[in-house]
Parts: C-alpha cells; sequence; structure tokens
C-alpha cells in the first residue's frame, strides 16, 4: 500500500510545517529524520540528547510537542 509520505503535496505540506516549528523543535525533528537516536545505552553512539547537550526529558518534550504542531498544521492542510 501507498504511505502518504509517497505523495508529493503531503511530503512538501510535512517539509514547510517542520520548517515553521521553533528551533529548538525542529532541530530535534531534523536529527530524529536522520535517523539518529533520542538515547543510548552505549556511550559511543551519537545521540540527540548528546548532540544538542540536553536531557533525553528536554529531547522527548520538544518532540512531542513538535509532534502535535505537525499533525495540526497538516489535518488543516488536509481540510483545505
Amino acid at each position: 500500500g501507498r504511505s502518504k509520505l509517497d505523495d508529493l503535496s503531503f511530503r512538501n505540506d510535512l517539509h514547510a510545517a517542520i520548517r515553521g516549528l521553533p528551533d529548538d523543535e525542529r532541530e530535534v525533528v531534523g536529527l530524529l529524520l536522520q535517523g539518529l537516536p533520542i538515547e543510548a545505552k552505549d556511550p559511543s553512539v551519537i545521540t540527540i540528547s548528546g548532540i544538542l547537550n540536553c536531557s533525553v526529558k528536554t529531547v522527548s518534550n520538544r518532540l512531542h510537542r513538535a509532534y502535535s504542531k505537525l499533525r495540526t498544521s497538516l489535518l488543516l492542510e488536509e481540510e483545505l
């Protein structure tokens, strides 16, 4: 089956919505999209919390806020 990410206009809307996020949230989403983990047991693994030099809880909070904004803005787009 096709996912929404196969739809070019959805992807464009998603990227536009990500660009509209506050810097700290956009940074977390960007790192996550690059495949970096938020945290890792192995200290040699590069993590989002390590790169941003903040706690895992802070990263999770930023991600949660970002997701909820993205969900809202993409739902609004779809209703137009």
